[in-house]
């Protein structure tokens, strides 16, 4: 009986310290982060920066789909990282306002949290449509198109042995092949993060 009422009480002690542990923990209510929209890459005019940034990117991949593709992402992050510096020194915080507002939006604070989800290029840019786009800053960012036209492909000398680094199959066969550096180019403009 003696032992019952001490783990009862034990457990009852342990029980209001779990309580109070919790109820310490627990954030107020005011402290939470606000919650933003997405926000969508506006690309600037080049009356804001008339600057972009064209760069490559290469691959030896063996498989031609995955060489590509390969190839154009990395031009994309190259193009995008050698502007982001231009487009933080050039927009000043007045064209970001101007920039979103022709598109009927706001710029996104600087301390916004969340992502930043499509973009919105200028109509009949001669480069062709924008691909893709990456934020460069709490508040810029920048388009990124594809040059498919400057792309090149050129099939490597072969290793030792005259044989192929690449080994392709031919159920029941497997021959080697000289790799293929594909090269592919992309441009970046500067863009103003707006929702």
């Amino acid at each position: 009986m003696i032992k019952l009422r001490f783990v009862t009480y034990y457990l009852a002690a342990a029980f209001d310290i779990a309580v109070i542990t919790l109820a310490a923990s627990t954030p107020p209510a005011f402290a939470q982060e606000p919650v933003f929209p997405p926000s969508k890459c506006v690309e600037a005019p080049a009356s804001a920066v008339n600057v972009s940034s064209r760069r490559n990117g290469k691959s030896t991949n063996c498989n031609a789909d995955a060489r590509k593709a390969e190839a154009i992402e990395q031009a994309r992050v190259n193009a995008a990282h050698a502007l982001s510096s231009t487009c933080t020194a050039q927009i000043s915080a007045q064209e970001r306002q101007e920039i979103c507002a022709a598109r009927g939006l706001t710029p996104r604070p600087a301390n916004a949290a969340g992502d930043m989800i499509g973009f919105l290029p200028i109509a009949d840019n001669p480069d062709g449509d924008v691909d893709t786009a990456f934020p460069v800053s709490g508040t810029l960012c920048v388009v990124v198109r594809d040059l498919p036209k400057e792309s090149t492909s050129q099939t490597l000398a072969a290793s030792w042995g005259g044989l192929g680094d690449c080994l392709v199959y031919h159920f029941p066969f497997i021959t080697s092949e000289n790799r293929i550096l594909f090269t592919a180019r992309s441009r970046a403009r500067c863009g103003v993060q707006c929702q």
